[in-house]
C-alpha cells in the first residue's frame, strides 16, 4: 500500500482512481502473402486396353499451394490437335470447366480414348487454359502453364497381301488380273515393293503386259492410297 511520496515535482494527491473504457471496436487486418500458380500437364492415352479407363489419357491441372476457395478454371482443345474428336477420342466441345477444391491441389480432365481399325501415327490432342480465372478464384492464384498435350498411341497394324483375281486368256480378250490388299485402311499411302519372279515360263512384253504402263518393268512399286 502506498502511504506516502516526495517530489521536487508538484504535489500528489492520493485517493480512489476513476476507471473508464472506450467501447469503440479495434480492428487488426492480416495481411496474406501466399500465392499460387496453376500448371497444365498431360497424361497419355492408348488404343490397346480399351474400352477400360486405364488406358485412357488425361490432363491435370496442380496448383502450387492449397487456397481457401475453390479454383475454377476455363478451357478448350485447339485445333492445333492431330486427333480426330469423336472418332479418336470423345469430343470435348466448346468451353469447358475444371475447379480445384479449396484445400485440394488438383483436379484431372478425362481424355475417352475410342478404339477404332484405322492404321495411323500416334495423334494428338491439345488443351489450353483460358483466361481470365472464375470467381470466387483467389486472386493471388495465377497460371504458370497454360497448355499441354496428351497423346494418343495407336495399336493397329496390318499385312499387305497379293492374291490371283483371274487367270488370262488369248487373244487377250481376258486379261488375268492380280490384287494387292490390306487387312486394314491406313490413314495414309502405303506403298509396295513388287517384284515379278523369274520362274514364270511367260515373257514380260511378248506374252503379257502389265496394264499401267510405268509398271512394265520386272520390280517397282504400287500405292494404295489412303483409306483404302
Amino acid at each position: 500500500t502506498l502511504t506516502k511520496a516526495t517530489s521536487t515535482g508538484p504535489a500528489y494527491k492520493f485517493g480512489d482512481p476513476t476507471v473508464g473504457f472506450d467501447p469503440t471496436a479495434a480492428t487488426e487486418t492480416i495481411n496474406d502473402n501466399d500465392v499460387a500458380t496453376l500448371k497444365l500437364s498431360g497424361v497419355d492415352g492408348q488404343e490397346a486396353g480399351q474400352p477400360l479407363s486405364t488406358s485412357d489419357g488425361k490432363f491435370v491441372i496442380t496448383q502450387s499451394n492449397v487456397s481457401s476457395t475453390n479454383t475454377v478454371v476455363t478451357y478448350t482443345v485447339l485445333g492445333t490437335s492431330s486427333a480426330t474428336a469423336g472418332s479418336d477420342y470423345v469430343a470435348i466441345t466448346g468451353t469447358q470447366t475444371a475447379t480445384i477444391l479449396a484445400g485440394k491441389t488438383t483436379v484431372a480432365i478425362g481424355v475417352d480414348v475410342l478404339d477404332e481399325s484405322l492404321i495411323e501415327t500416334n495423334e494428338t490432342v491439345v488443351l489450353k487454359i483460358l483466361t481470365p480465372l472464375l470467381a470466387p478464384t483467389d486472386p493471388q492464384v495465377t497460371i504458370a502453364v497454360d497448355t499441354a498435350t496428351v497423346n494418343i498411341v495407336d495399336d493397329d497394324s496390318a499385312v499387305a497381301s497379293i492374291f490371283k483375281l483371274s487367270n488370262g486368256f488369248e487373244p487377250g480378250t481376258n486379261d488375268g488380273q492380280f490384287a494387292i490388299f490390306l487387312t486394314s485402311p491406313s490413314a495414309s499411302a502405303t506403298v509396295v515393293s513388287y517384284k515379278i519372279d523369274g520362274s514364270g515360263d511367260a515373257t514380260l512384253g511378248s506374252d503379257y503386259v502389265l496394264r499401267d504402263a510405268s509398271l512394265n518393268l520386272l520390280s517397282g512399286s504400287i500405292t494404295i492410297p489412303a483409306g483404302k
